[in-house]
């Protein structure tokens, strides 16, 4: 009875075994091939990448543990498993700091974006220690020292016992002896430990907007570890046959994250497109209807409020600082504009260093570049970020906020239709573009978003 319940176990672990192996490597290859399209490219796809590859491997190593269950002692067994289990979590946890960091970031951005051109030395010293801190604590390498610092960690606690103590564990497969369940509990507190700092984190951002969907997304990945341990747990002190539950049930839950980490971002995914300029509204204004949207008060907010929510909001600050430079009709004023739109976007460890072509920035980061100040300086940097701006958000934007778009769009294509039928100046002026969105009766939804999280302190 037993052999033949053993012998049906490790079928049925072959089978499960198969479908991962088949569905899940050629599902992270594409899922890290895509990882410029939406909505991947914001979901820290370098994190998700490696943490799923550790959970997968996870997975499919419980499953070949019971296939060749004689082939493995109880130390190297445990070990094994749970150092990739644990490199797995530290990497989803890895991930939560990272977007705690990145918030973080964007609340100290916002506090310099506040004070407009003009800048403050000490805050601008400020921002940059904190800016250059968080880019690498929310680099691969940090990432990589955070989860091997970690499994070596618990490495060193389980060779420890397993050496110092019981070295039998190491000699032959006995899951009966007492020292295992001891082990095991070594791996078990220590992984539940790290899943707990991914609840934690999404509390801590429990008031912060993400576009993105990666907070929602880790929060999700929290509680599925949870609901596994207390699974495995339930399920661990009611079984009485030899057939090892909580692997299964470990490699089920392994399986939900890694469809909500992975498969369900594929499923979303879209490619990054060039799309065409919006064009202009009429002929007394031939910027892109986007540039004229941004221009209005309600519009610049608006569409601020969800740049903070991407973690781009310094390409539409950036926008307005150099519409206020070219806007600017005192020489030692535009002077000073020039120079603080450098120092906080363009020159190298910027505060809020724009995402422009290294051939632009090296262009501005020319020392001879403030010798010579035009209103004109910086047209190929606005220009740059407006069509950075719609390619990346403004799709998502505009869905977001269609009433708002829309009825911009109204009150300028009757703007249009005055011009073409030959209306009074004066009135064409007043319809070829609202001067504030409360003229179209719309309210707009999305205030100025403050990042609420505690700015660190350099």
């Amino acid at each position: 009875m037993v052999a033949a319940q053993l012998a049906g176990e490790r079928i049925a672990c072959v089978v499960l075994l198969v479908v991962q192996v088949v569905y899940q490597w050629p599902s992270l290859a594409l899922y890290y091939r895509w990882r410029d399209r939406m909505p991947i490219r914001h979901r820290l796809p370098y994190h998700m990448v490696l943490a799923t590859a550790l959970l997968s491997l996870y997975a499919q190593f419980v499953c070949i543990d019971v296939v060749f269950r004689d082939a493995f002692s109880t130390a190297t067994s445990q070990i094994v498993a749970f150092l990739l289990l644990d490199g797995a979590i530290d990497g989803y946890v890895a991930a939560a700091g990272s977007l705690f960091v990145v918030f973080n970031r964007t609340n100290a951005q916002l506090v310099l974006a506040d004070r407009g051109v003009a800048l403050d030395t000490t805050l601008l010293n400020r921002v940059q220690f904190w800016v250059r801190v968080s880019s690498w604590l929310i680099g691969k390498t940090a990432t990589a020292v955070f989860v091997l610092g970690n499994i070596t960690i618990l490495l060193a606690a389980q060779l420890t016992f397993v050496l110092g103590f019981h070295p039998e564990l190491f000699e032959a497969r006995d899951d009966a002896n007492p020292a295992a369940s001891t082990l095991l509990y070594i791996g078990t507190y220590k992984t539940m430990f790290s899943a707990a700092w991914i609840v934690v984190l999404s509390w801590k951002l429990r008031m912060v907007s993400d576009a993105s969907g990666t907070k929602a997304s880790l929060k999700r990945v929290g509680a599925v570890f949870a609901l596994a341990y207390l699974s495995g747990a339930i399920l661990s002190y009611a079984a009485t046959s030899s057939i090892r539950l909580p692997a299964y049930v470990d490699t089920l839950f392994a399986n939900l994250v890694f469809i909500e980490v992975v498969i369900q971002p594929l499923l979303q995914s879209e490619p990054v497109t060039e799309r065409p300029t919006t064009a202009a509204a009429d002929s007394r204004d031939d910027s892109p209807l986007f540039v004229q949207f941004l221009r209005m008060p309600e519009g610049f907010e608006a569409f601020k409020a969800h740049a903070i929510k991407e973690y781009s909001v310094e390409n539409v600050c950036c926008w307005a600082d150099v519409e206020a430079f070219r806007n600017e009709a005192d020489p030692q004023a535009a002077q000073e504009k020039a120079r603080a739109i450098v120092d906080k976007y363009l020159a190298r460890n910027a505060p809020m260093e724009v995402n422009l072509s290294s051939a632009l920035l090296k262009t501005y980061r020319d020392p001879a570049l403030l010798s010579n100040v035009r209103s004109d300086m910086f047209d190929q940097v606005s220009a740059s970020l407006v069509k950075l701006m719609e390619v990346d958000s403004f799709d998502r934007f505009r869905a977001q906020h269609l009433a708002l778009w829309n009825a911009f769009t109204a009150t300028v294509t009757e703007g249009n239709i005055l011009n073409a039928i030959g209306a009074a100046p004066s009135a064409t002026r007043n319809h070829t573009g609202p001067a504030s969105m409360s003229s179209l009766g719309v309210t707009v939804d999305n205030p100025p978003v403050k990042v609420v999280i505690a700015t660190a302190q350099p």
